[in-house]
């Protein structure tokens, strides 16, 4: 089981939401030991002061310069002492007991990485429907989440155990800190916000890893119709194509694009992915490192894509 941990959080213009995450995090029970690290990308609103003082452990804090989701929490987990990494988004509260129970997972189920339950903070603000299928039902908790369209992912519907899990949830899940070493973290390519829990958990099924999600903890997540900071489409389109690249054979990539030849940017933002430097480099580096090929991964998930 783990021995300690790192929470990371990457944060953007959270304003008192920060805050409050911390204190749900020091005020939860458990036995544990874990150091946070805030990853402060590039905050106009002061929400992230050099010195974050709480009675729990101290919060160690570093600047990045909105660089975006995935390259903040690669430069969180760089620093990192724990033996699991836990990432996760600002707008959060957590259980007593939820990292024992992450860690314990991860070593009974000799899995490599863990995803909570998800469920709304606030049930009456602005929460996503959680369905698996048109014709399903609608669940207040979402367990990790799968593939809907090669662009597009959905939430799995509510389980009583643990069980293999597609996607993990970007609000928050849990990684041993050797696996994060070994892949390399995320895509370090990727820009501002999107795709970035999709990637994630494509290269690690596909090195060889197994991620599962823990229904038995809760996280409450602030959902909310728009996010505090620009989110910019031409960033969403080429962390699409750039994970195409990484992870998906010739076929699937160009269905990939066919879905998404339609937005303004595709022409620059593809020209500037499919580069023969990056063919050689980047595609030829992930496809040598990878245990799966992506046809293994959505056959083992019964996914048409």
């Amino acid at each position: 089981m783990a021995t300690s941990a790192s929470i990371i959080i990457a944060s953007r213009d959270e304003g008192i939401r920060l805050k409050q995450t911390l204190d749900s995090i020091i005020n939860a029970s458990g036995r544990i030991p874990y150091e946070i690290i805030v990853v402060d990308d590039g905050s106009t609103d002061n929400s992230v002061p050099d010195s974050i003082l709480s009675s729990g452990p101290p919060v160690q804090v570093i600047r990045t310069p909105g660089m975006g989701v995935a390259p903040a929490r690669n430069a969180g987990a760089r620093i990192a002492q724990g033996d699991m990494l836990i990432f996760c988004d600002a707008h959060i509260t957590v259980p007593d007991y939820w990292l024992d129970i992450l860690g314990s997972v991860i070593e009974n189920e000799k899995c490599d990485a863990v995803t909570p339950g998800i469920g709304p903070l606030e049930p009456s603000a602005f929460v996503p429907l959680y369905r698996l299928a048109a014709s399903a039902p609608i669940y207040s908790i979402g367990c990790g989440r799968i593939f809907r369209t090669l662009i597009s992912n959905t939430w799995l519907h509510e389980h009583t155990r643990p069980i293999d899990c597609p996607i993990l949830s970007g609000g928050c899940f849990a990684v041993r800190h050797e696996v994060w070493r070994r892949i390399g973290g995320y895509e370090e390519s990727f820009r501002g916000y999107g795709y970035d829990e999709e990637e994630i958990s494509l290269k690690l099924w596909l090195f060889g890893y197994r991620l599962m999600t823990v229904p038995s903890v809760i996280i409450h997540h602030k959902f909310r119709p728009a996010a505090p900071y620009q989110i910019v489409n031409s960033d969403m389109l080429h962390n699409r194509m750039f994970a195409a690249l990484c992870h998906f054979n010739d076929e699937r990539t160009t269905r990939m694009l066919d879905h998404l030849e339609s937005y303004p940017e595709f022409q620059m933002i593809s020209q500037q992915v499919f580069t023969p430097a990056n063919y050689e480099n980047k595609r030829k580096h992930y496809f040598s490192r990878r245990k799966y090929d992506d046809d293994w991964y959505f056959r083992k998930f019964d996914l048409s894509l």
